[in-house]
């Protein structure tokens, strides 16, 4: 997948607050640059690359890890649902 240069700013500054120790760390900066991270990954500007491959969204990449047993199987049918409403109800 590749990022925007909105996507990948944002991701940058988010691994570079979370990496900060002790006093250096804020947690409601780190807070919100997770907010804003994940805010442009699920709402990004430009959603061309999706018409490329649908697994250019993070959320179809979710969903489909999501699906997979341990044992390389695959969940029951009847447990999808449920898991697609939690994914749609957390956006």
């Amino acid at each position: 997948m590749t990022f925007d240069k909105n996507q990948h700013s944002r991701l940058i500054l988010l691994n570079k607050l979370l990496n900060k120790t002790g006093t250096a760390y804020n947690k409601a900066a780190a807070t919100q640059a997770m907010y804003n991270a994940f805010d442009s990954l699920y709402f990004a500007d430009d959603w061309t690359s999706i018409a490329d491959s649908i697994f250019n969204s993070p959320v179809a990449v979710f969903l489909a890890l999501k699906c997979l047993h341990p044992d390389s199987g695959y969940i029951s049918i009847w447990d999808f649902p449920p898991m697609m409403t939690k994914a749609q109800f957390s956006i």
